[in-house]
């Protein structure tokens, strides 16, 4: 396969990026175009780049409008300073019997020889090198001339490129005359860039949707999470739309087949683990935080994440996550022994009743024989520490 490696900072990936790739993928023939979000820019001063989670989930936004395009986090997973050289190793360890095309700016392809380690990528993969500002296109032939003549494989591509900036952008507005349709919307529903957070969600269709399509029994329990989800954030000073949202959306896929929801998550890498395709109770909910994004064009973060593991937890949990963990378990429709105990401790604390439902959880695991996912492994060690360490500033504030 012909692959173009398009990389960027894609902060924020715009119409000027997408345009580009289309063309690019026309014009130099890709079988694939790969996008790379990098972790930390060598080039670029990081304090108006936001996190890479958030880059990275535009650009798949971006990535359902470009033919043959895939998104890869492979900087993102490395982290640190994301040179290209190390980048390039690791594709042609995984695909050597594929060719890589490496594409470039202007300002980038000129500069080319104080990258690290420029020979070594010059014998990697061919350059492909677009023009970006007027007049430059004899400066880049001429060191396009210069690069073959060290042995390199590279060309200028003469295309048109939409002239935009993501700075202008960041500061606009009107993010809708940048940015696909898909992207404006996570960047309102996550507040990014300054703007203050918009959720832009129809509680009402959501309600409507999910009383059509779930039996009785789970649409009541859907709303009685949503409304003890809101009652945690009230309680505990949270974003209280962003819990309700998670709670009422949880199950959203809980009552779909197992082929349904594999087909929903048949891009993910999760799937790649023998534990989780092992582990069926928990899938419902990695399915639906990516069926909620298509069905509901819904993106923000903390409600997607609350979705995701709340059967599973996780290492880092956000106390909107914990919340909605834990009125998942003690909801009003809950009336298993122990119930009334774990209630009254989860608004006490949010890591006291998270450790003893985990604890609870193991046990569950062990006694049915299921494995034990990682991740509720690293949640349970997380809260293990978090609950250790409050005991002893307790003790220490009774010793004085």
């Amino acid at each position: 396969m012909r692959i173009g490696v398009f990389g960027g900072t894609f902060n924020p990936i715009h119409n000027g990026h997408i345009a580009l790739a289309k063309r690019l993928i026309e014009e130099l023939k890709f079988d694939e175009l790969m996008l790379i979000p990098t972790a930390q820019p060598p080039h670029k001063d990081g304090s108006e780049v936001i996190s890479a989670e958030h880059r990275l989930a535009m650009c798949r936004i971006a990535a359902e409008e470009i033919p043959n395009c895939v998104v890869s986090d492979i900087e993102i997973k490395r982290g640190g300073k994301s040179y290209t050289v190390s980048t390039l190793r690791l594709l042609l360890a995984d695909r050597p019997d594929d060719e890589f095309v490496l594409l470039m700016g202007g300002d980038m392809f000129l500069s080319f020889m104080d990258w690290r380690a420029p020979d070594e990528i010059l014998r990697l993969v061919r350059i492909a090198a677009i023009p970006r500002e007027v007049g430059e296109l004899a400066a880049l032939q001429a060191q396009c001339e210069n690069l073959n003549a060290r042995g390199g494989r590279t060309q200028v591509v003469d295309v048109e490129a939409v002239v935009m900036s993501s700075t202008e952008l960041r500061n606009s507005t009107e993010l809708s005359q940048g940015v696909p349709a898909g992207i404006e919307r996570y960047i309102l529903q996550n507040g990014l860039y300054g703007r203050d957070k918009r959720l832009m969600v129809d509680l009402d269709k959501i309600t409507a949707w999910l009383k059509g399509r779930l039996s009785p029994k789970r649409f009541t329990h859907t709303m009685n999470v949503a409304n003890e989800s809101l009652r945690l954030a009230q309680h505990y000073g949270l974003n209280c739309d962003e819990a309700y949202i998670a709670g009422l959306l949880h199950d959203c896929c809980k009552e779909q087949s197992h082929q349904e929801m594999l087909n929903i998550l048949k891009d993910s890498d999760i799937i790649n683990d023998q534990a989780f395709l092992d582990s069926t109770p928990v899938w419902h909910g990695f399915a639906a935080a990516e069926f909620i994004k298509r069905e509901f064009s819904l993106y923000n973060v903390e409600i997607l994440n609350a979705v995701k593991y709340h059967t599973t937890g996780r290492w880092e949990m956000s106390e909107i996550e914990k919340a909605v963990y834990l009125a998942d378990l003690i909801s009003a429709d809950r009336t298993y022994p122990g119930v009334e105990a774990l209630r009254a401790k989860t608004y006490r604390s949010l890591d006291e009743a998270m450790m003893e439902a985990l604890e609870f959880m193991l046990g569950n695991i062990a006694k049915k024989k299921l494995p034990l996912l990682s991740l509720t492994a690293d949640a349970y060690n997380r809260f293990r520490f978090l609950t250790r360490e409050e005991l002893k500033s307790a003790e220490k504030e009774d010793q004085r």
